[in-house]
């Protein structure tokens, strides 16, 4: 979603409804925070969420690539296949 509060206002809901632990909702909430500027933000969120995951899964090594990115003030995008 590239309608940055919209979509903040939808992970943020989503992160309410699953209960604040499910680490995929916490990962989008990252990105949320982090397509808004609030990389600060998107950092912590970004880390509750690795704290959620099995160090060695590939959710893991994604969200460490990522909290790297918003670290660096870099916002979310994923790669389009082609």
């Amino acid at each position: 979603i590239r309608h940055r509060d919209r979509a903040l206002e939808l992970a943020t809901r989503a992160n309410q409804l699953s209960g604040g632990g499910n680490a995929t909702v916490l990962r989008t909430l990252a990105a949320a925070y982090a397509n808004a500027g609030e990389f600060s933000r998107a950092v912590e969120v970004g880390q509750l969420a690795l704290s959620l995951t099995d160090r060695e899964s590939p959710l893991a090594k994604a969200l460490q690539q990522e909290i790297a990115g918003y670290q660096a003030g870099l916002p979310y995008r994923e790669d389009v296949k082609q």
